[in-house]
């Protein structure tokens, strides 16, 4: 095979597409397979071409002629992580990618390259990510964006650059920095700064953010035993405007489902104020905000202690009684309450205050 065949092979062979008729197939079988032809790529390139600029711009060039001509190159990322004891080659191919006219449909393999980088050295790739957040080309930020996460030994440095792109106004930034979050809980001496990075994210009301956010919190990111009852607050806070909460199969309901046993002060005050933004969206004839009847699933408060979900409901049941209510307080008196006992006395207490105050009215009359 020539050596500009060789290199384009590399480009082009994804691990799935290496030929399957065999009698003797096997994990290691297929790993030393996919590898070897990663190995002739670079091997062929390096024999080919001199100068991490020439063969940086030799393999972009083929890399861009296989797209013009719609041919896949899904053994692009593992043919720059042949590179990781490279990083002259990588910050050539980078460079290249950053500046070439076609950016916008090379912002994949540019991601690919940043993976690779990060690999090669964590300071160099964090250096880059920055320097993407000032000069603002939103291909960049968004290549760089998926690769925030930490496999192994992350750093301080690490959470603070998670930090700034969770901060930045841009959705995909905001999201590549919360999915390094959620899987980086393992790393526990960074997990108050793990913790303090996630609090600083502001959803806008953006339902993709807010679906990653609810994840933040699970088994391999922030604890939300680590939270306090006013960070919980803020948490619940940023729901509050997200349109659809059936979104991701109901990201955002599982995740309060798991929040109300911990926080059931702070998730029934997040229902009450999305049931005023509701009737003032209707009032003012906007959009409304659907929190109760969802498709995949409801917030039960069935786990919270009986006495403190009977002092709920017994607010709700008030909020249900007043003249403007309307039916999501039902709505919410019943969710709170659940069907039971408890639920029922409370309605006939309130019943029996209901003709005493009435019957007083008509004496006083």
């Amino acid at each position: 095979m020539p050596d500009e065949v060789a290199v384009v092979d590399a480009v082009c062979t994804a691990d799935h597409e290496l030929p399957t008729l065999t009698t003797e197939y096997s994990e290691h079988h297929w790993e030393q397979a996919i590898t070897d032809v990663m190995t002739k790529g670079r091997s062929s390139l390096e024999r080919l071409i001199d100068g991490p600029g020439n063969q940086a711009q030799f393999t972009l060039e083929q890399l861009k002629a296989c797209l013009a001509v719609r041919v896949a190159t899904g053994g692009f990322h593992r043919f720059m992580l042949s590179f990781v004891d490279r990083p002259d080659f990588l910050h050539a191919m980078a460079e290249g990618i950053v500046h070439d006219e076609k950016l916008d449909i090379l912002t994949g393999q540019l991601s690919s390259v940043l993976n690779a980088i990060h690999a090669s050295d964590a300071a160099a790739f964090r250096q880059r990510a920055l320097a993407a957040i000032d000069a603002r080309p939103t291909q960049v930020i968004h290549a760089a964006a998926n690769n925030l996460r930490v496999f192994t030994a992350a750093e301080e440095a690490d959470i603070a650059l998670i930090r700034t792109y969770g901060q930045y106004t841009n959705t995909v930034a905001k999201l590549g920095a919360i999915h390094a979050i959620t899987y980086m809980g393992r790393f526990t001496e960074l997990l108050p700064s793990l913790k303090s990075a996630v609090l600083t994210i502001r959803t806008e009301g953006d339902k993709r953010v807010a679906a990653e956010l609810a994840d933040a919190f699970g088994p391999y990111g922030v604890p939300l035993t680590t939270l306090t009852r006013e960070e919980a607050a803020a948490v619940a806070a940023e729901f509050v405007s997200v349109t659809d909460w059936d979104f991701d199969q109901g990201a955002i309901t599982r995740f309060l489902g798991r929040v109300v046993s911990l926080f059931p002060d702070e998730t029934f005050a997040l229902l009450v104020e999305r049931i005023e933004r509701n009737r003032a969206a209707r009032n003012e004839n906007r959009p409304g905000l659907r929190t109760f009847g969802l498709v995949y699933g409801h917030i039960s408060f069935m786990g919270v202690p009986l006495e403190k979900r009977l002092e709920l409901a017994q607010i709700a049941l008030r909020r249900a009684l007043q003249p403007d209510a309307g039916e999501e307080d039902s709505d919410l008196f019943w969710e709170v309450a659940g069907a039971d006992d408890g639920a029922y006395d409370l309605i006939l207490y309130q019943a029996q205050r209901i003709n005493h105050d009435t019957l007083r009215s008509s004496q006083l009359c």
